[in-house]
């Protein structure tokens, strides 16, 4: 019997770490370091230091590393796309899920997991054009909030993206894009409120388009970007007439003086 703990002690002993400098042998400065077999410059492929820091290709042993990972470097993330129309979890190993709407269905529901369990957890999500006007809609569990919001956040743009971290409480938005695509006209028109960039294109010379907004009342907040010649085609003397609604004014522009443009 005690032979046999006598053999256990030397064994535990032996994987004992010294703070010591180890490039692929011992060192005096407390970092854990190696190189590559042969090389003939300073690059260190992975290194500890004594503080806790972690670096991959860094150049040097002079530079510090002063964030708590540095790389010089590509980096590769797990990304998911997902291409069915049933409720999906996300996992553990989860960063950036890809929704590719399909034309039939329902909407789309992504199950946030607990804030609680996951603070400081990321998770990029974006959506694709199908769908038929169908939504990616961002649940949580355990009532979670997102943004501050008890419902979510529900994707309706097309190709629109968001950004939310944990912070052990709740998940915010981090940054959201949304998603524009262009809507083309050749006649005549009033913008509808799920447009966003608009594209006029003229089809002859001396044409006159005529753009009527809608009541400025019922739109809130609603932002219209506004391109002429969308096609690339250029023709002669053409005009693109924006018009307010009735009583109201674009800027010192109204409905009899519209904003002309040439």
């Amino acid at each position: 019997m005690k032979k046999s703990i006598l053999i256990l002690t030397l064994i535990l002993n032996s994987i004992i770490f010294h703070a010591q400098d180890i490039t692929n042998t011992l060192g005096e400065n407390g970092n854990f370091k190696v190189t590559s077999p042969g090389q003939t410059n300073d690059l260190n492929r992975f290194i500890i230091t004594s503080d806790g820091h972690i670096g991959f290709n860094t150049l040097f042993d002079d530079v510090p590393l002063t964030s708590s990972f540095h790389l010089i470097g590509s980096l590769a993330t797990t990304v998911r796309t997902l291409t069915d129309t049933n409720a999906y979890i996300i996992k553990s190993n989860d960063h950036i899920c890809i929704v590719k709407l399909p034309d039939d269905g329902d909407d789309v529901d992504i199950l946030l997991p607990p804030a609680v369990d996951f603070k400081g957890r990321e998770i990029i999500l974006k959506r694709d054009a199908g769908g038929n006007n169908r939504s990616v809609n961002i649940l949580t569990s355990n009532n979670d909030l997102v943004d501050g919001s008890s419902t979510g956040y529900v994707m309706t743009r097309e190709f629109s993206a968001i950004k939310v971290v944990s912070n052990g409480e709740q998940w915010w938005i981090t940054s959201e894009e949304v998603g524009t695509s262009a809507t083309l006209y050749s006649t005549d028109f009033t913008p509808a409120e799920t447009d966003d960039l608009i594209g006029v294109s003229f089809t002859e010379n001396d044409q006159i388009i005529v753009l009527t907004l809608p009541p400025a009342s019922d739109y809130d907040g609603k932002r219209y970007e506004i391109k002429r010649n969308a096609d690339g085609q250029i023709f002669d003397n053409n005009t693109l007439r924006v018009i307010p609604a009735s009583g109201e004014n674009l800027d010192q522009y109204t409905n009899t003086n519209p904003y002309l443009m040439i």
